[in-house]
This record gives structure tokens, C-alpha cells and sequence, in this order.
């Protein structure tokens, strides 16, 4: 039951960040994010979808990540999990990773 909840909060976020690449809210003047407010992005779609809770205390795999666009993580296996703040602190130092923040 545990692994079937962490997988339908992983598809909600998901689906619902794909929503937030199509209108990157928060986009600095140029179009980049800068480090901060790309965090902002991501943490805002977690928490309207109310998955918060999941991903804060299961992380979120590679292979989301992968499906979502992130970028440099190819060569890292798929069931390697990310927990939050290891994604919040990529969105700070490297905001290029994540096309929401384009």
C-alpha cells in the first residue's frame, strides 16, 4: 500500500508539473529562473497538488525526474530516489537542470 501511495503521488506530481512547464511562473526577466525562485516553482506545484507530504518524506525517483525533462541525470539509475531537499538544493545551484525553470 505504501509503494502504491508514493506511486500515485509520484504521477500527481508528475502531471502536474508538466502543467507548470507550460507556463513557468516565477520566470526572471530573459526567461531564466534564477536559483530561488526556480525552488519556488517546483515547491508550489507539490504542494497544490497536495502530494507535499509524499515527495517530502519518500524523495522521487530518477525516472520521474527523467519523464519531467530534468536534464544531466541520464547515466543515473532510474530507482535511484532524490529525497526533497537534495531537489530543493539542485533547484538553487543548478536551475538549469529543469525546464520549468527555463
Amino acid at each position: 500500500m505504501k509503494r502504491l501511495s508514493m506511486t500515485v503521488a509520484t504521477a500527481a506530481f508528475a502531471l502536474g508539473s508538466l502543467g507548470a512547464l507550460a507556463a513557468p511562473a516565477g520566470a526572471a526577466a530573459g526567461g531564466t529562473s534564477t536559483g530561488n525562485e526556480c525552488q519556488k516553482i517546483g515547491m508550489a506545484t507539490v504542494k497544490s497538488l497536495g502530494v507535499f507530504p509524499a515527495v517530502a518524506k519518500s524523495g522521487i525517483t530518477a525516472g520521474t525526474a527523467k519523464a519531467l525533462g530534468v536534464r544531466g541525470i541520464a547515466e543515473v539509475p532510474d530507482s535511484t530516489v532524490f529525497t526533497l531537499p537534495q531537489v530543493l538544493s539542485l533547484h538553487r545551484s543548478n536551475p538549469e537542470l529543469f525546464p520549468w525553470c527555463d
